[in-house]
């Protein structure tokens, strides 16, 4: 009969690290990463497998103790997170030149970088850093001014960006945008799918027509205020813009309803539009006399945004509007005073009661179709 040895309680750990790993990432399926803080505290092997299995960083909180440990050992997080693929500096004014540099160095499967705010960091080291790491996917770099230079996006800068062959996403807010940095990245051909260019625009409507020309692939777009967009030349931009999900165009105070019917018409997988501070709404089509609605999905609200608008509307055909209320309909009689044809036919929530008001409401009415089962 053979006996089976014991294995002595403390000799766990002559488990290799890739059993381990193995075992952790079984364990974050299930658990996520709550797992990792209790295992960690069992030996100084499993701190180590643990500390190598963490994917993101988010330093959110800028306390001292935390701020004098990355002065005295500087290398000390970067040799733990090996595999780290997601950090998040933002608004974290301890971490300087070198421990970006390093960052980036070190961590060889670093994909989304996210700095808002670091003002301890100089462009020129965010530069050479990110050459150190090609495979980036994601960069978003908010207020990145330095108070010395005007024109924070360098040439260095623009240079280290075209190497980030991978990239699909990138967030410059707040910085000094310009035409330069917009043609590098439509020559650089770069796989972007978010583009974030909100505030100090110093770019010009020729810069990014050039470069939506020819990324085609944009699914979010945020170029808020960029004061140089009116309708005219927001309708050229929309018909680059097919494969477009969301779009924020807030501040850009020239642009009025055109641009959003341009937006529906050549955006068909839209899911969300931001227009705040725009002139959207502000609009009257003063010589309209004949408007065909049938058929729609429009409510009360627009409707009535649509009858302040053509005050001068002689015939109305809403047939088949099914979110049309009696409420609505008397809202047209109140601000079409010239109405004469009305077609309310299929119209379900437009009542009798409604309809026979109707000569009393607007007496320049001459004719009206009404919803079905009804006589006048």
């Amino acid at each position: 009969m053979v006996k089976r040895k014991k294995v002595a309680a403390g000799d766990f750990h002559i488990l290799p690290n890739d059993c381990w790993e193995h075992v952790i990432s079984k364990l974050r399926n299930d658990d996520g990463n709550s797992c990792l803080e209790t295992l960690s505290l069992v030996s100084k092997q499993l701190l180590s497998v643990t500390n190598s299995s963490i994917y993101s960083l988010r330093l959110i909180y800028n306390t001292l103790p935390l701020s004098r440990l990355f002065q005295r050992f500087p290398n000390l997080m970067l040799r733990w997170l090996s595999k780290l693929r997601k950090v998040n500096l933002s608004g974290n004014s301890y971490v300087n030149d070198s421990l970006f540099f390093q960052l980036c160095m070190n961590c060889k499967f670093l994909q989304e970088v996210l700095m808002f705010n670091c003002r301890s960091i100089t462009h020129a080291v965010i530069a050479s850093a990110i050459c150190q790491r090609p495979s980036l996917s994601s960069l978003s770099v908010t207020d990145f001014k330095e108070a010395r230079e005007r024109e924070n996006v360098t040439s260095c800068f623009i240079d280290s960006l075209m190497s980030l062959k991978r990239l699909t996403c990138l967030d410059l807010s707040y910085s000094c945008i310009t035409d330069s940095l917009l043609y590098s990245l439509t020559l650089a051909a770069l796989p972007l799918r978010k583009l974030v260019l909100q505030g100090r625009c110093q770019y010009t409507y020729t810069g990014i027509s050039c470069f939506l020309s020819k990324c085609r692939s944009l699914q979010h777009l945020d170029i808020q205020r960029a004061k140089f967009l009116n309708d005219r030349r927001f309708n050229v931009l929309c018909a680059f813009l097919g494969d477009l999900v969301s779009i924020n165009v807030s501040g850009c105070d020239k642009l009025t309803n055109s641009a959003f019917f341009a937006l529906l018409r050549n955006c068909p997988l839209l899911t969300e539009i931001r227009m705040e501070s725009t002139n959207i709404g502000a609009f009257e089509v003063s010589k309209l006399e004949v408007l065909n609605l049938s058929d729609s999905r429009i409510d009360d609200g627009a409707l009535y945004a649509i009858s302040k608008s053509c005050p001068r509307l002689l015939h109305l055909d809403l047939e088949g509007c099914h979110h049309v209320t009696e409420k609505g309909v008397r809202l047209v009689l109140d601000k079409c005073i010239h109405l004469r044809e009305l077609n309310l036919e299929y119209c379900r929530k437009v009542s009798a009661d409604t309809v026979a008001k109707m000569i009393l409401l607007r007496p320049s009415l001459r004719e009206i179709i009404a919803p079905p089962l009804l006589s006048l």
